[in-house]
């Protein structure tokens, strides 16, 4: 007769299969959830961090156009205030020249007053006539001396520009500006060149060449020296300076022109005898 197994005996295989099938099902979450993140980046290539941080460098961006656009209209306004200032600065040196003038005049009459008075005096009687007359002529001739030492000389006094810190060391070109037109000073001892004005500036000889010269070297500069109300001369010729340098920018060999203005307050000729090295090249 058979044995019967003790049933005490078997071996239990479901805890063993409850942790596979549990793993298995952890597996198979996980692989899911990575297949779904995945999916969602391939939607927009982005993730949110990165989403954020391009809209905040948009927003950057944006705000700098801003600060660009307010720093350009700030320039603008200090340009128009320092032409209003300077020509504020022109009409109080006329004035004061005036007042210096008339003052001059005024000392003139009286002087005149007072010795017409003393002669009026002396022709009173003509025994004090006859002993003060030679006191009467050396006065007339002082005051005629006096009188023309007064006498204002035609041609006002020069101008004489003479070079800052830093320019020293520089060669500089110099266009002088007026209501009139621009005017090249090439040489000390012959008269600036003129240059045509408004849309002939593109094609005037003298100026393309005076830009292509002063182009050509870092140490090169261009002043404008500027006379009474040719701000609208000036822009003309800033304008085509602007156009000079967009087209030679990428050339090798080419220095981008940024000129200098330096106002005359008088009528005088300009003198740049100080600047005579400049010439010399």
């Amino acid at each position: 007769m058979a044995k019967r197994r003790d049933p005490g005996m078997a071996v239990n295989l479901f805890p063993f299969l409850s942790v596979l099938v549990s793993i298995i099902g952890c597996l198979t979450l996980i692989i899911v959830v990575i297949n779904v993140d995945q999916m969602d980046k391939a939607k927009d290539g982005q993730t949110d961090e990165e989403l954020e941080r391009a809209e905040e460098w948009k927003e950057l961006k944006e705000e700098q156009e801003q600060k660009r656009e307010e720093i350009e209209k700030l320039k603008t306004e200090v340009a128009d205030n320092l032409e209003e200032n300077r020509d504020t600065i022109a009409k109080r040196e006329k004035l004061r020249m005036l007042k210096s003038t008339l003052k001059n005049k005024d000392e003139i009459e009286e002087t005149l007053d007072k010795l017409i008075e003393e002669h009026n005096k002396l022709t009173r009687s003509e025994k004090d006539l006859d002993k003060q007359h030679p006191e009467i002529l050396e006065e007339i001739r002082k005051v005629e001396a006096e009188i023309a030492k007064l006498d204002l000389d035609p041609d006002p006094p020069k101008l004489r520009i003479s070079p800052t810190g830093s320019g020293i060391g520089l060669t500089s070109r110099f266009i002088e500006a007026t209501g009139n037109g621009l005017y090249y000073h090439h040489s000390l001892t012959e008269d600036p060149l003129p240059i045509a004005g408004g849309n002939a500036l593109a094609t005037d000889e003298v100026f393309q060449n005076v830009l292509k010269d002063v182009g050509s070297k870092a140490t090169y500069r261009l002043i404008f020296l500027v006379r009474g109300d040719s701000t609208k001369v000036v822009a003309a010729a800033q304008k085509q300076i602007d156009n000079f340098n967009d087209r030679y920018r990428d050339r090798s060999g080419f220095y981008p022109i940024t000129p200098g203005k330096m106002p005359l307050l008088s009528k005088g000729k300009v003198d740049l005898s100080p600047f005579r090295a400049s010439f010399a090249k």
